[in-house]
Parts: structure tokens; sequence; C-alpha cells
């Protein structure tokens, strides 16, 4: 430019001094042009001005654009840098996201941690806890052995039974054998009957032979007989001869038959032996108790037969030899004989007749042997019904035994079932145990690994984020590398992309291992999951199976319990129904104490079940509340099992999420190769640029070796790192399994502490019931002693009450008898007293009548009644009033006054005469309510007592001695000439109504000591008389009506009535 201007400056400054030079040298008319030529050069001037301007304006312009394209060069590469912060910051906010659900994890991991730390501290309990189920298992074992050695003995009980069965077959068949001996020594028995009848023909003919032969002696006496003699010696010979062939045939055979008895008790003692043996290695007591009553009856019989039949042998060899004396003695007979009849011919009748009579003899033994036979076949027929059911009764017990048998086995495989079951279940738990104690040490690991891995990972974040800065870095480096060697990249192309393409692949097979690995896992934990559910299935079943089984043992139990209970219980029931109706048949009997006191006892036996009902329900209360516990617990359990199932629905969520995360992921894969092929061209637009960096190139191969030994360092970082992750997530999923293992545990651990508390606490509540009952029944045995003995004493007292009562009654009767007897006497008594007092009241009246009667009248008729005191019938006290009454007048004969005196007495008199008469119906009263009321207590003969002396001190003379002279007047009629001696009496003229109404009231006495009478026989208790209470209520009326007794004075008083009897005391 600067070039340009000098030019230009150049050529405009010579056309300048040319105008100048021409107008000077042209004219005037040249000037005008030289004018415009100067307008013109001004104008261009002003051009170059606006030209210069314009160069400047366009300089400012292009260094306006070169500012302008270097802000968009810095804003391009401000846009790169905050693309890649943008990305960079994509990759930290999802490292961010999976880091703070890492911290989540972490965090959730250290509550397990601290979960598992705190149940590592109750690990000890649930030490004791195992610890006593290995010994419970060691018990079981032991227990398994126990039933294992009695299974091996009953299976060699089984086999030895198996083995006796054997033996028992063989000696029904040596039974069987021997009942074939037995039919055929009857065989033989029959043969020998047979032979016995062949020899008595054969003896009968012998003895014809003889007969004959005697006749032919008797006939031909010549030296023929010799001969003929010889004949029949040699005959007699010959048969003996060959009877002791058969016999000694025959003793063969029996000895035969003894050596064959003799092995058949050399296999009874080796089966003895056997059976001894058998006893000493411990066969059932029931077998040898058999085989020993079966044994000695086998000897016994095998020894009989043999006795029998060497008793037979000997009677047969004895027989024989018998026979074979009686022929030799015979043929000694016939020798003598023969010289005898060689001598003397004169006797062979008498020879033949002792021939006959030894016939007879042998005959005789014949028929003794014969019913000897019979009589041992009888008893041999009797030993073999005898044996034979003896066999049938051993077939019997061998088929009861055989049933055991089977039961047993039956029950043994149930046993060897039940031990199998908790052999496993113990193996189980073993297996169980050492997975726990493996699991604690892995979680130990594990916790030791997340730390280490932690610190690796921190570690490794660090370094990828130095790398990442280290990328950004280089990649801006690049990018200005790029810019500056466009022309200088056409050789290096190709080995870029290479680089970028294995930079690429290597990512791209990253990311697929992790998929590869993020899936196997998952599908391991899936495959683990399932596994552990199987297993939880199976731990359940078998946990089913121990309840079922543990619940069938204990209502064994209670069965056992209940069976060996029942008839106790049954007979305590019955007796005490019984004791029951027997309190029920005394209550009726007894007296309201005593119900008192059974309703007493009744009221605390009600308290006593009462109490007892309480605390039954407070024990139903608190299994209820157990129980309600453990429906809590069992809730718990499910929330637990709901929460695992939510985690896991997490986790199936979270491997959704990083699905979805890894199709992302895919996405921005596929976008950054978009943009590794927009970098590609740009790479290509580099190249030009590319050779202007090949001066650098062996630093940047240095740095490119450098990075490749860091991208080396990092691949092994992310190996490591992913093999780090691959145990983590390992160790993860089994400290989950472990996790859910140790809670099934934990949950089956106090399952089985509820279970083991429950049953103790039933015990418990079990053993205390039985204690209340013992108290409860030895205080009833208590109470029904001491009712026994209250019964007996009640007993004992009701007999002698009705002992008394009898006593009472009779002497009841023998005083009624008496009360009638005085009755009556009372009542004629009163019939004289009545007809006395009237007689009394007449002469009253006529003295009344009479006013100028004499007092030799007075004298006289004192004279009358004196002379009727001396014949009357009543005794002394009666004759003393009357000489009271006699003496109070004086002997002097009184004046007029004397005799108004005297007429005024006789009105007192009358007037005390009614008055008496009131008395005289007050102690007939009195006397009714004396009979009613015999049984009145001695205060009430005390105050009868004490009223006599005052109503003997009241003065009453009048009164008392008219009831005297109506006492002392007799049973006469009057004379006639006798005026004042012989007046009528008192009896004569008074009203009959006075009389009626004192019989009316001694009759009515009379019905109520009957009616008395009658109830005190129907044992009912006397009611107490109205009267009684009348009395009691007014002590004055009684002394009045008192006052009439000193009439009847001593002999008519109650104490008189009841002397001589049980009252007098």
């Amino acid at each position: 430019m600067q070039g340009k201007e000098t030019i230009k400056s150049v050529v405009f400054g010579d056309d300048s001094s040319l105008t100048e030079s021409a107008s000077s040298r042209l004219p005037l008319s040249q000037q005008h042009l030289a004018l415009e030529l100067t307008d013109a050069k001004a104008k261009i001037k002003r051009l170059r001005q606006e030209l210069e301007e314009k160069s400047e304006q366009l300089l400012d312009c292009r260094q306006d654009l070169d500012n302008v394209e270097a802000e968009l060069k810095r804003l391009q590469q401000e846009n790169m840098q905050l693309l890649t912060d943008a990305r960079a910051a994509r990759m930290y906010r999802d490292e961010l996201d999976a880091m703070k659900e890492r911290a989540i994890r972490a965090d959730k991991l250290e509550g397990e941690v601290a979960r598992y730390r705190d149940k590592l501290h109750n690990m000890n309990f649930y030490k004791v806890k195992l610890e006593e189920l290995k010994e419970d298992n060691q018990v079981l074992m032991e227990s398994k052995a126990m039933l294992e050695e009695e299974l091996q003995s009953v299976k060699a009980r089984s086999d030895k039974l198996h083995q006796l069965e054997k033996h028992n077959l063989l000696l029904e068949s040596k039974l069987h054998d021997m009942e074939e001996e037995r039919t055929v020594d009857r065989r033989r028995i029959e043969e020998l009957l047979e032979r016995n009848v062949i020899l008595e023909l054969s003896q009968k003919r012998s003895m014809e032979e003889s007969q004959r032969l005697g006749w032919e002696l008797e006939l031909a006496k010549n030296p023929q007989q010799n001969s003929e003699l010889k004949s029949l010696g040699q005959e007699v010979t010959e048969k003996t001869c060959s009877r002791l062939l058969k016999l000694e045939k025959e003793n063969q055979r029996l000895l035969k038959t003894l050596k064959e008895l003799q092995g058949t008790s050399h296999s009874l003692d080796e089966f003895i032996s056997e059976s001894k043996h058998i006893e000493e290695n411990g066969m059932m007591d029931i077998i040898d108790s058999k085989i020993q009553k079966s044994t000695p009856a086998f000897a016994n019989m095998h020894n009989d037969r043999i006795i029998i039949k060497t008793s037979n042998q000997s009677l047969d060899t004895e027989h024989l030899h018998a026979s074979l004396e009686s022929t030799n003695g015979n043929l000694h007979c016939l020798e003598v004989e023969l010289h005898e009849l060689e001598t003397e011919n004169q006797r062979p009748q008498v020879n033949i007749y002792q021939n006959q009579g030894q016939v007879d003899i042998v005959n005789q033994g014949l028929v003794h042997e014969n019913g000897q036979l019979e009589q041992d076949k009888s008893c041999l027929v009797k030993e073999n019904r005898r044996l034979r059911q003896q066999v049938k009764i051993q077939e019997a017990s061998l088929d009861s035994s055989n049933l055991k048998l089977v039961v047993l086995e039956k029950e043994n495989r149930a046993l060897v079932k039940k031990i199998n079951f908790l052999s496993e279940s113990c193996a189980k738990n073993k297996e169980i145990e050492m997975e726990n104690q493996e699991l604690i040490q892995q979680t130990g690991v594990d916790k030791r690994m997340m730390m280490t891995l932690r610190e690796e990972l921190l570690d490794q974040r660090l370094k990828l984020q130095q790398k990442e800065s280290d990328l950004e870095k280089l990649a801006y480096e690049l990018e200005r590398m790029r810019l500056n060697q466009e022309t200088q990249m056409g050789d290096h192309e190709a080995g870029d992309q290479r680089y970028c393409k294995q930079l690429e692949s290597e990512l791209e097979s990253s990311l697929m291992k992790s998929l590869k690995i993020k899936k196997e896992r998952m599908a391991a934990l899936e495959a683990r999951l399932q596994e552990s559910a199987k297993i939880n299935q199976q731990l359940r079943q078998d946990l089913k199976t121990v309840k079922q089984n543990y619940e069938a043992l204990l209502q064994r139990d209670e069965e056992e319990k209940a069976g060996q209970c029942s008839p106790t219980e049954w007979t305590w029931h019955r007796e005490s129904q019984e004791a029951t109706w027997a309190l029920l048949k005394l209550k009726d009997r007894l007296i309201e104490v005593e119900r008192n006191v059974e309703k007493s006892t009744v009221t605390s036996q009600n308290s006593s079940l009462m109490t007892h009902n309480a605390q039954l329900q407070r024990k139903w209360q608190s299994s209820e509340a157990e129980r309600e516990g453990a429906i809590r617990e069992r809730e718990d359990l499910r929330t637990v099992n709901e929460l695992l199932l939510r985690d896991h629905e997490r986790l199936s969520v979270l491997h959704e999420r990083q699905a979805a995360e890894m199709e992302v992921l895919s996405h921005r894969y596929s976008t950054m190769e978009n943009s590794h092929r927009t970098l590609e061209i740009e790479h290509r637009s580099l190249e030009d640029r590319y050779n202007k960096l090949l001066q650098q190139r062996a630093q940047l191969e240095g740095l490119e070796r450098a990075l490749r030994e860091e991208q080396q360092k990092m691949q092994n970082e992310i190996c490591t790192s992913r093999s780090t992750t691959a145990e983590c997530q390992r160790l993860r999923d089994e400290k989950d399994w472990l996790n859910q293992t140790y809670q099934k545990l934990l949950a089956e651990n106090e399952e089985l502490q509820v279970e083991h508390k429950s049953i103790k606490s039933q015990l418990n509540s079990c053993k205390l019931e039985q204690t209340q009952l013992e108290s409860e029944l030895s205080k009833l045995k208590q109470q029904n002693q001491q009712l026994e003995i209250t019964c007996i004493k009640l007993t004992n007292q009701c007999e002698l009450l009705t002992q008394l009562k009898a006593n009472l009654e009779e002497e009841n009767r023998h005083l009624l008898d008496q009360i009638q007897s005085l009755m009556l006497q009372n009542r004629t008594l009163l019939d004289q007293t009545m007809e006395s007092k009237d007689l009394f009241h007449v002469e009253q009246r006529q003295y009344i009548r009479a006013p100028s009667a004499s007092s030799g009248e007075f004298s006289i008729s004192l004279e009358n009644e004196a002379w009727s005191s001396d014949s009357s019938p009543l005794p002394d006290p009666l004759s003393s009033s009357r000489q009271r009454f006699s003496d109070s007048p004086s002997p002097a004969r009184p004046n007029h006054e004397d005799l108004r005196q005297g007429y005024s007495s006789s009105g007192s008199g009358v007037r005390r005469t009614s008055s008496g008469k009131s008395a005289g119906e007050r102690s007939a009263q009195k006397l009714d309510k004396a009979s009613i009321g015999l049984y009145k207590t001695q205060s009430v003969q005390s105050t009868e007592s004490e009223s006599k002396p005052a109503l003997e001190t009241q003065g009453k003379s009048s009164s008392v001695s008219g009831c005297l002279n109506c006492f002392a007047t007799p049973m006469r009629s009057p004379k006639t000439g006798q005026a004042l001696s012989t007046l009528p009496r008192a009896s004569c003229v008074i009203s009959t109504s006075e009389g009626n109404s004192r019989r009316a009231s001694v009759h009515s006495t009379m019905s109520v000591k009957s009616t008395g009478a009658v109830s005190s026989k129907n044992g009912t208790e006397p009611q107490p008389d109205p009267s009684d209470e009348v009395l009691k209520e007014s002590p004055d009326l009684e002394e009045e009506d008192h006052k009439p007794e000193q009439l009847f004075d001593s002999p008519f008083t109650i104490d008189s009535v009841f002397t001589n009897t049980i009252f007098s005391e």
C-alpha cells in the first residue's frame, strides 16, 4: 500500500508542475483550461482525500473484520469449551447422581452395619441358645443311637424269631414223624394182637393135641409111645425156636427204634443248648418263656415216648424171657414128664392138666399185657391231644408275636423316619451355623473391602478428574495445532484416525463389558433370590413338620396322662358323688346350725373356686396377651417382609433406571460418534496446518507415550476398579443373602423361644394346678373325715335321742294314765265340792230368811258340821281348818248386837262366798291350765308355792270355813224331824249353770290332754298355750287364781300330781 501511494504522489506531482509551466507558457485562452485543470486537480485532490478516507475506512473495516474474526474464533473456542464443559457437567451430574445414590446406599449400609453390630452383641445369647440346641441335638443323637441299638436288637430278635420259627417247623415235622411212628406202633400192636390171637389158637390146638396125645397114651402103652412123645418134644422145640427167632428180630427192631429215639434225644439236647445260648445272648423274655414252656413239654413228650417204648421193649423182653423160661421149664417138665411117662405111664392126665394150667397162666399174662397196652394207648392218645393243644397255643402265641413284631417294625420305621428327619434337621442346623459363621466372617471382610474400595474410589475420582483436565488441555492444544497446521496434515491423517478408532473401540468394549457385568450380576442376584426363596420355603415346611410332630407327641403324652389319670379321677368323682348324696341325706336330719356350717363351707369353697376362676382368667388373659404379642410379632415380620419386597422393587427400579441410563449413554455415544465425524472433518481441514507442527511432533510423541502409559495405567486401574466393584457387588449380594438368612434364623429362633416359653409356662401352670388340686384333695379328704366323724357322732346322738324319746313317750303314757286317773278323782272331788257349796249356799239363804234364829241353832249347825267332819273322808288339813272355824265364835249365847254382827258377818260371808265362787272358777281354770301345761319348769312351781302363804295371810276365814264345810258335809238325805240339823244344803238350791260350766271346763281339759297325748305320740312338738302367755303377762291374776288352791291344800297341788314321776325332781 505504501508503494502505491508513493507512485500516485509522484504521478500527481509531475502533473502539477507541468500545468504551472504550461500556464506560464500558454495564453489566456488556455488559462481557462488551466483553471479547469486546477478544478479538476482540486476535484482529484478531493477525490484523493475521499479515497484516502475510504481506504482508511477500508483499513478500519479490515481491522474490524479481523477483530470480529478473532472474536468469532474466540467465541467458537469458548463455545467448544462450553460444550465440553456442558458435557463434563452432564457427566459430573450423572456421576453426582450415582454418587448420591452410592452415598445413600453407603448410609444404609452403615445403618445395617450398626444394626449388625448391635446384633453381634446378641450373638452371645444366640450362641448359648445354639449350644443348648446342640445339646438337644446331642441328646437326640444319643436317643437316635439308642433307638438304632434297639432296632438292631429287635432285628436280631426278629432274625432269631425266624430261626425259631424254622426250628418250630422242624419240630412240627418231627412231631409229624413221631405221629407216623405212633401209627406204625399201633399197627405193630395190632399185629402183636393178631399174633396173640394166633398164639391162643395155637394154644388151643396144642391143648387139643395134648388131649389127643393123652388119649393116645391111654390107648397105646407100647414102645411106640416113646417115638410119638419124642416127636411132640421136637415139635415143641421147633415152635419155641421159631418164636425165639421172631422175638430176637423184634428185639433188634426195638433196639433200632431205641437208637433212633436216642438220636432224637440228642437233637433235643442240642435244641436245649441252643435255647440256653439264645437266653445268654438276650432273647426276648416272652419267646424265652414260650421256648422254656415248649422245650420241657417236647422233652417230656419224647422222654415219655422213649420211656414208654423202653418199657414196652423191657416188657416185651421180659415177656420173651418169661416165655423162654416157661418154654425151658416146659421143656424140662416135658423131659421130666417123658421120663415119668417112661417110668410111670399112669399119670398122663395129671401132666396134661398141669400143662393146661400153665397155658391158662400164659393166657392170663397175655390178657394182662393186652390191657396194659390198651392203657398205654389211651395215655398216648391223651398226650397226643395235649401236645396238639400246646402246639395250637404256641401257634397262636407265635401269631400274636408276629403281629407285635409287625407293629414294632412299623413303629421302628416311623422312628427311623423321625430320626432321619431329626438328623437332617441337625445337619441343616449345623450347616446354617457354619454358614452364619462364614457370613459373619465375610461381613467383616466385606466391611474392610468396603473401606478400601471407598478409598480407592476417591483416589480414582481424583485421578479421573486430573485426567479429564489433562484431556481438555490436550483437546485445546489439538484445536490450536489444527489452526496452525492446516497445511501439514496430509501424511498423518491415517495414524490419527487409527488412534481415534482405537480409542472409540476401547470405549465401546469397556461399555459393553460393564453392561455384561451388570447383566450377569442381576442374573446372579435373581438366581440367589430364587434359591433363598426355595430354601425359605423348605425351612418353613421343615418347621411345620417339626411343629406337627411336636404337637403329636404332646397329644400322645396328654392322652397317656389322661389314660393314667382317668380311672382315679372317675373313682374320685364317684366317691365325691357318693359323699355328696350322703351329705344330702344327712342334711334332712341335721339341725339349722349344721346347715349354717355347711353353708359357710359352701361359701368358702365358692370363694376358693372364684379365686381359682380368677386365676384361670388371669392366665387366660396372659395367654391372650402372649397370643397378641405373637400376632404383633407376626405382623412385624410381615412388615419386614414387605420392606424387603419394597427393597427388591427399588432394586428392580434401579435396574430399570440403569437400563435407561445405559440407553442415554448409548444415545450420547451416538452423539459422540457424530461429533467425532465432525471432528474428523475438522481434522481434514487441519491437515494443511498439521505440517507446521512437525517440529513439535517429538514433543507430542513423548506426550502421546506418556498419555498411552497413563491410559494403560487407567485401563489397569479401571479393570481393578471393575473387579473391585464386581467383588463389592458380590459381597453386597452375599451380605443381603446372609442378612435374609440371619433374619429368618432370628425369626425362627424367636418363634422357638416363644414356644419354649409357652411350654414352660404351661408346665409351671400345670404344676401349680397339680399342687392346688392336691391341696384341695387333702382339704376335701380332711373335710370328708371330719364330716364322717360328725356323721357318726350325730348318728350316735340320734340313736340316744330316739332311745330317750321312746323312754319319754313311755313315761308320758304312764303320766297320762296317772293324770287321767287323777282327773277322774278330781272330777269326783269337784262334784262333791260343788254339791257341798250348793248346800252351803242353801244354808246361808236359810240363815238369811230366818234372822230370828238363835245361837243354839248355830251351835247345832256347828255340831252337825263337826259330826259331818268326823264322817268326812277328807284328810287332816280340812279337819284342822274346821276346828279353827269352830273355835272362832264364843261358847256363850250372843245378844242382839252379836246377832247383828253375825248377820253382818254372814252377809260378808255370802259376799265372800261369791268371791270364793269366782275364785273356785278361777281355780278350775287354773287346774285346766296346769293339766294342759304339764311341761312347765320348776320356776312356775316355785311361784305357785310362793303364792300359797300370801293367799293364806288374807282374811277370808268365813269363805275358807264355808269351803271346808262344803268338803266336810257328807252326801246324805235329810230326815224328818230334824229341821235345823237336816236342813237342805246349798247344793240343792245353787244354779245348775255354774256346775255345768265347771263340768264343761273339766271335760275341755280332758279333751286337751287327750289331744296333747296324741300329738306327742305323732312326734309333733307341743305348742305353747295362750293361757300360759296370759299367765306370764298377769302375775296378779295368778296370785288371785292361786288363792282357792288352799281348798285342795297339799294333796291336790301340781307338785302332788307330779310326785313319783320324772318331774318330781
